[in-house]
């Protein structure tokens, strides 16, 4: 559970990485008008980056207090 735990941290962290390069390039390319950016960046990270963080974060967590005999 702790492999598995560390591998979506790192992976959420990866992934918001990609979406934040992703939403640069088309603002650049001028295909994204600034409210969306925002929006859909928020939107994008709120729905595919913060549960695979939090998920990663509650599994290390729980392996922690397993190990600790709580």
């Amino acid at each position: 559970m702790k492999i598995l735990g560390i591998a979506l941290i790192v992976g959420s962290v990866l992934v918001s990485g990609v979406l934040l390069w992703l939403l640069g390039v088309y603002r650049q390319d001028g295909q994204l008008a600034d409210g969306l950016l925002i929006g859909g960046g928020l939107f994008l990270f709120g729905l595919i980056v913060l549960p695979q963080l939090g998920f990663g974060i509650y599994l290390l967590r729980s392996d922690r207090q397993k190990k600790d005999g709580l």
